[in-house]
């Protein structure tokens, strides 16, 4: 997830970077337009100030050599062509004096404020944009109230009045939307040229090692661990390739180990089934003669009184019980027979278990604490099979118990209506099981005591799997032990 975390800021960082790109080239464009525009103008007044300066120069020349309306013809008289629109000369108030339309004489133009006359402007070209045609551009230049004008002027004027001069700005319009033009297709060509490069660099140290190791995965994922992996790529996509080759290498290895495991398991499971088989039968035959020792001795007994007494006899029947006890675990484990389900009360079912022993416990001073909750649902199951199983808990209990002060037995029958089961658990007082051992309490012969077969709790697992439940143990050295048995309402085949 990291990994993709990882990848995916990547995108948002390379998709962010060509954002801020775009933004920063339009910016710039804006910025060129504005310093553009400020150079076209400079260079605007650059090429009026001659007509300025010639238009200025008449006037004086006019007022001192010939008549006023001399000047007037001459604008007339002048040809308005390519950028220059026209020149008009206005008195210190505004009035158009002079103009190369007549019909405009004696109207009034705005004259720039008092700001550029305060600063000592009048020897400047003032410029300005036309407030109603946005492709003029007005500049105004002053007539200073010079010495030899006074002779017919008041000295006290500043100046005597203004011309005007309205330029064209269609070459400059259209060079700025050429110029544009050309900024655009650069920026254009300037982001394909960084999204190629930053899409090379993506597919080539992100992509591409991505996609080889989501194919070595899936190369691991149908068993083949024989290649490595190699990527050139950020140091997470080079340590995750590092850490899936070392896995695959594991695996491999384990792999050939479980495989090497597995032949010699199967051998021994050949080997054990044979036993097993040999031992089944041998347990068979030796079945029935015991029985028959048994039932002959039985007899003896019954027939003398003083051998109902005698200890020898008595250890006689324990032991015999004993191989019979033996034999039939033999026979249940090698050839377990198939449950009978029916529906049964699993709360009665213990209760006929425990009074079959209860007689015992009270003699071994064993306190036995039943907990049955009620209207526990009738289950589907074998109840001569969960009879041995609440057996084989039972008397474990009891042995366990024999060797602590505190001798206490307690059984709790509880249903689950979330799981739609019931749970079974047979707790005990006695001094536990190891961390160690009980790992190993289900499988078959394993015995931590000097009697038994070590069958019981395996013959009791296969019989709860049989019941499709669940049996589980739980113990601490010296707190007791406690086994949990989760059993369906129905059975599921």
């Amino acid at each position: 997830m990291k990994l993709l975390d990882s990848l995916r800021w990547r995108t948002k960082l390379i998709i962010l970077f060509v954002i801020l790109v775009t933004l920063s080239a339009a910016i710039t464009i804006a910025l060129l337009h504005k310093v553009r525009e400020k150079y076209f103008h400079r260079y605007m007044l650059d090429m009026i100030k001659p007509i300025n300066t010639l238009v200025r120069n008449q006037i004086i020349h006019n007022m001192n050599y010939h008549e006023p309306n001399h000047f007037q013809h001459l604008l007339e008289s002048f040809n308005f062509e390519g950028e220059l629109e026209s020149i008009t000369v206005a008195d210190d108030s505004g009035r158009i004096v002079f103009c190369a339309d007549p019909e405009l004489k004696d109207e009034f133009i705005p004259i720039p404020g008092g700001a550029e006359l305060s600063q000592g402007k009048l020897d400047e070209i003032i410029m300005r944009n036309d407030e109603v045609d946005p492709n003029i551009i007005n500049t105004f230049s002053f007539i200073k109230n010079r010495r030899e004008c006074q002779t017919c002027h008041d000295s006290t004027k500043t100046f005597l009045g203004i011309v005007r001069t309205r330029i064209s700005r269609k070459a400059e319009l259209a060079t700025h939307k050429l110029l544009l033009i050309f900024d655009a297709l650069g920026m254009i060509i300037m982001i394909i040229v960084i999204l190629v490069i930053v899409a090379n660099v993506h597919s080539r140290y992100f992509q591409a090692p991505y996609d080889r190791i989501k194919a070595k995965i899936k190369a691991i994922q149908e068993g083949n661990f024989d290649t490595t992996l190699e990527v050139k790529g950020p140091g997470e996509l080079r340590f995750l390739a590092d850490h899936i080759s070392a896995m695959s290498l594991y695996l491999k290895k384990t792999r050939n180990e479980l495989e090497m495991l597995h032949q010699k398991q199967m051998v021994r499971a050949g080997q054990l089934a044979s036993v097993g088989e040999m031992a089944a039968s041998v347990a068979h035959e030796i079945k029935n003669p015991a029985a028959g020792i048994k039932n002959a001795l039985e007899i003896v007994v019954d027939e003398n009184q003083e051998l109902q007494q005698n200890e020898i006899v008595k250890e006689i029947f324990v032991q015999i019980n004993r191989i019979v006890k033996t034999i039939q675990d033999l026979l249940d484990f090698a050839r377990p027979s198939d449950p009978r389900f029916q529906g049964i009360d699993i709360c009665e079912t213990m209760r006929q278990t425990v009074n079959l022993y209860r007689e015992r416990f009270i003699r071994n001073d064993i306190t036995i604490i039943e907990h049955f909750d009620d209207q526990i649902p009738i289950i589907d199951a074998d109840k001569d099979l969960l009879n041995q199983v609440f057996t084989n808990l039972l008397l474990n209990a009891f042995q366990a118990v024999l060797s602590v002060e505190k001798r206490l037995i307690e059984i709790k029958i509880s249903a689950s209506k979330v799981k739609n089961s019931v749970i079974v658990t047979i707790s005990d007082s006695g001094g536990g099981i190891s961390e160690e051992n009980i790992k190993k309490i289900f499988t078959p012969f394993f015995t931590t005591k000097h009697k038994g077969t070590g069958l019981g709790l395996s013959l009791s697992l296969s019989i709860i799997r049989q019941h499709s439940g669940t049996i589980d143990a739980e113990s601490k050295p010296g707190e007791g032990t406690k086994f949990t048995i989760i059993l369906p309402t129905v059975h599921h085949t």
